[in-house]
């Protein structure tokens, strides 16, 4: 039988549930609340989607830096080796030979090898030294064309030796005969056909020479006063430099300095070079790699690719200039 003391219980328990029942239930969050909820969310997203983007653009940023500087050490490294040992003939009267040539606007070779300059010279730096270790060597620019919808710029060097490469050694000859397309093209293809014969680095669209007399000046005269026919430079004619008064460098002269510029541009900007790209590249007018850079940045043309365009320069001293 339940006593007294368990029925008070039971109907304190039946108040104590009574008055839980009675009690409003609390209802989810309000529209307010899930209103400032999603406001915060989209902030902190917007926040994070601009940090990620600035970490994805530094990030490609250097890595686009760190490709280019390595593709110029490598370009220096070959060019620095070559050039500075450029030679003179025994006889510094013989002007049929090859001594050093800067071609800009040239009609020696044709323009698919000026971009916008070339250069070409002998050098003791032959890899078969069965008839001589002196070269005919030369660095030029070249866009290549095996897939259409994307040329490519190349820097490439041209190497003739007397011995691995007689028939296109042809620096003890005529002038008429040292440098021809198809001689640059038996030599320096740089093309998937030809296994890339003479490409020394990719993505680089623009090479300059600047000759330089021993104050650091520009060369711009020959030795009989008149501007280089056909060339930047022509060591065969000798230079007047910018000394005062001039000192006239006679005929078989090598210039103390060359200057080269390069305008680099990195691998992801090249994969977006089309011809309209290309065709604007090559139509740019400048004097030197910084300001090819600054007209192509100018040009609306090459806006998907200008931001990739770099430049770079270098002053290679001659051992063997007098």
């Amino acid at each position: 039988m339940p006593t007294s003391r368990d029925t008070d219980r039971a109907l304190h328990d039946v108040e104590q549930a009574s008055r839980l029942l009675s009690q409003p239930v609390r209802s989810g969050f309000t529209l307010v609340e899930l209103l400032v909820s999603m406001t915060i969310l989209i902030l902190l997203v917007a926040m994070l989607s601009g940090i990620f983007s600035s970490v994805s653009k530094t990030s490609q940023l250097g890595y686009s830096n760190n490709e280019r500087m390595q593709n110029i050490l490598a370009i220096t490294d070959f060019i620095r080796t070559d050039l500075r040992s450029a030679l003179l003939p025994v006889n510094r009267t013989d002007t049929n030979n090859l001594q050093l040539l800067a071609l800009g606007n040239s009609t020696t070779i044709s323009p698919n090898f000026q971009n916008p300059h070339a250069i070409f010279w002998q050098a003791p730096v032959a890899t078969d030294q069965t008839l001589g270790d002196v070269a005919e060597v030369g660095y030029f620019v070249r866009w290549n064309t095996d897939n259409p919808s994307n040329p490519r710029p190349y820097l490439c060097r041209f190497s003739a030796e007397n011995s691995t490469n007689g028939t296109n050694f042809l620096i003890y000859t005529s002038p008429a005969a040292w440098l021809t397309d198809s001689i640059i093209d038996a030599v320096a293809p740089a093309d998937r056909a030809h296994a890339y014969q003479g490409l020394i680095a990719e993505n680089v669209v623009a090479l300059f020479v600047q000759c330089l007399d021993a104050k650091g000046q520009p060369i711009t005269r020959n030795a009989a006063g008149a501007a280089f026919n056909n060339a930047l430079f022509d060591s065969r004619q000798g230079f007047i430099d910018s000394a005062s008064p001039p000192n006239t460098n006679a005929a078989c002269a090598l210039p103390p300095v060359v200057r080269l510029g390069f305008v680099l541009i990195d691998s992801r900007s090249a994969n977006r070079i089309g011809a309209n790209e290309q065709a604007a590249l090559k139509g740019l007018s400048a004097t030197d790699a910084a300001g090819f850079v600054s007209a192509a940045l100018a040009l609306p043309q090459l806006n998907s690719i200008s931001q990739g365009l770099r430049s770079s320069q270098i002053e290679i001293n001659l051992m063997n200039a007098r």
